[in-house]
């Protein structure tokens, strides 16, 4: 068994399936056998992978972590802390996930993005890119954060919602159906509301409505035009949504 000092030796030598076990400081990392019967990334002992479970063999796993399920872990992907990895869920390229972070279900973590603290990430949901979530904060169903977005708090993204750019979604904001957020500027998600088929997410500088942006300058100014609206709604819902949305604004 080799003995390492550094996380520069451990570098080099994750990338040598020639060698099969270490320790490092008091913990044993022994590579896991892959379903497939190939050799597997590093899993420290006191961390639990299950057989049916592929570790590519620069992927590693540490801490108290659990990878089990017909979960994948591959690429430069880092699983540590006490998080939980399960299902179909797929955790790859340079992607963390840590603390006491689960993911599930066929969720899918790429890229550079991180997910720690509490966070909730299943379903067919997608992180990637350098997008964060953290805290206790929930992304599921069909939705995507990508980017630099940052999800955080107790906020929740599901649906086929869309969250990029530079966009923070954080306390108690919800981001749900169809709706698309973006910013090239911090964009801070203060409400999301659904108002009869309308899915409307107000932000610190936009109010989202569907995959339309609009500036609240422009929500003020907007009026009710039956030639292209009247397919969509009503001029009282128009008034209604109008209406709520301007409160909304005010904080």
């Amino acid at each position: 068994m080799k003995k390492i000092t550094t996380w520069e030796e451990f570098n080099k030598i994750r990338l040598n399936t020639a060698i099969t076990q270490i320790k490092f400081g008091d913990i044993v990392y022994i590579r896991h056998q892959n379903p497939d019967g190939s050799i597997g990334g590093f899993v420290a002992q006191t961390a639990k992978v299950k057989k049916t479970c592929y570790i590519e063999y620069s992927a590693r796993v540490f801490g108290n972590a659990q990878v089990f399920g017909n979960a994948w872990i591959f690429g430069n992907a880092w699983i540590s802390g006490n998080a939980w990895i399960s299902g179909n869920a797929r955790v790859f390229g340079n992607a963390q996930v840590y603390e006491d972070a689960w993911i599930f279900g066929n969720a899918w973590i790429s890229e550079n993005a991180r997910v720690f603290g509490k966070a909730r990430v299943y379903g067919n949901a997608q992180v990637y890119e350098d997008a964060w979530i953290s805290e206790n904060a929930q992304v599921s169903g069909g939705a995507q954060v990508s980017e630099n977005a940052q999800v955080f708090g107790k906020a929740r993204v599901y649906g086929n919602s869309w969250v990029y750019g530079n966009t923070r979604v954080y306390r108690n904001a919800q981001v749900s159906g169809n709706a698309r957020v973006f910013g090239d500027r911090i964009t801070t998600v203060l409400k999301t509301i659904q108002i009869f088929q309308y899915c409307v997410s107000i932000t610190n500088n936009f109010v989202f409505c569907g995959c339309d942006k609009y500036t609240h300058t422009e929500v003020k100014k907007m009026i009710y035009e039956k030639s292209k609206a009247k397919e969509y709604m009503t001029k009282k819902q128009f008034q209604i949504l109008k209406k709520v949305v301007l409160e909304l604004i005010k904080f």
